[in-house]
């Protein structure tokens, strides 16, 4: 199966709203027990959309005791890391996912960079949206890659071009795969 047969397919079974929040959950507590997290100071995080694992908890804590970026995206395929603290302000961007309204940009020295999926294999494999900005950022990054994924969407085969990162570790409700 190729990248956009894989993406239709897992866009049309998105998990029922109780599942996700439930794993979510579940996943945002591994993640936060984790030692990855709790040794980590400078962290890039995404902000999840509807059918991604949420991570307004984790920002939450983050926001207490470590510096947090999250992305903002620019041209096409293009991604900065930008700092935000209690007070930042956000709106919707071309693809209505929330981002930060300022642009004040950083470098992308990060401790650990949280990713999101539509699906991943437990061998850090990794199936993205389609837009290339999380590979294009990572591969200028460095730090932890960790990406979280709802179980039902652990693939035994993920479609894989030579430009894909392959993520550290995958986090799902059921296990923690390292690579």
């Amino acid at each position: 199966m190729d990248k956009k047969n894989a993406r239709e397919q897992l866009r049309n079974r998105i998990p029922e709203q109780e599942y996700r929040l439930s794993a979510g959950r579940r996943i945002e507590e591994r993640l936060l027990s984790s030692p990855l997290f709790q040794n980590a100071h400078r962290i890039f995080c995404y902000l999840s959309t509807a059918s991604e694992v949420v991570t307004d908890e984790i920002i939450t804590v983050c926001l207490k005791d470590k510096e947090l970026y999250v992305p903002k995206c620019l041209a096409k395929g293009e991604m900065l890391a930008v700092r935000i603290t209690g007070e930042s302000e956000f709106e919707l961007n071309r693809f209505g996912i929330r981002e930060p309204k300022n642009t004040d940009m950083t470098s992308s020295d990060f401790d650990l960079i949280i990713v999101p999926c539509l699906a991943a294999g437990r061998n850090g494999e990794r199936l993205g949206h389609g837009g290339g900005y999380y590979d294009r950022f990572l591969a200028g990054s460095s730090g932890k890659t960790v990406c979280l994924c709802f179980e039902r969407n652990i693939l035994a085969e993920i479609p894989l071009d030579e430009h894909d990162v392959l993520m550290d570790v995958v986090i799902s409700e059921e296990a923690v795969y390292r690579r």
